[in-house]
């Protein structure tokens, strides 16, 4: 004898409707509430900003061995890693910290000759407990030897 097969029955759909939700904030936006953009010179033409003050922590955008004109500052990878620092200490300034704030730097370098002189010329501003450090060997997007980016903490 077979088994009779019984229909289960859809759920009821109920007359009233959810009130409509409101969306929710893309993460950027919730992350920016209570967040204050750092000053600091963006290239012109560029969308980008050089650093953003989130609660505690400090985020520098990749700085390169540029002066203010947007000119690099010389051919050698001291000489550009000098100028990336000195402009991370500026954002890092605008936001009320300094470089012995800074706890992690990642640095973009092109070529791994460059790594010596890169390290001597860090060294001038890190000389004790100097932060967490990654070193990447990559291509840049513009002309130069090194792009440097940094994240601070500085408790308000």
């Amino acid at each position: 004898m077979a088994a009779k097969r019984t229909k289960k029955a859809a759920p009821k759909k109920s007359a009233a409707r959810k009130p409509a939700t409101k969306k929710k904030a893309p993460a950027r936006a919730a992350a920016a509430r209570g967040t204050k953009r750092v000053l600091g010179n963006p290239r012109p033409g560029w969308p980008y900003s050089p650093g953003w003050q989130a609660g505690d922590y400090i985020y520098t955008a990749g700085q390169l061995g540029m002066n203010a004109d947007g000119k690099l500052v010389g051919p050698t990878i001291e000489e550009q890693t000098r100028a990336c620092i000195r402009r991370i200490e500026a954002i890092l300034k605008a936001g009320g910290a300094s470089l012995s704030d800074v706890v992690k730097v990642t640095t973009f370098i092109t070529d791994r000759a460059n790594v010596p002189g890169y390290n001597l010329a860090y060294g001038e501003f890190f000389k004790s407990n100097p932060p967490a450090r990654s070193t990447v060997v990559c291509d840049l997007v513009v002309d130069g030897l090194i792009e440097i980016e940094a994240v601070a903490y500085k408790p308000r």
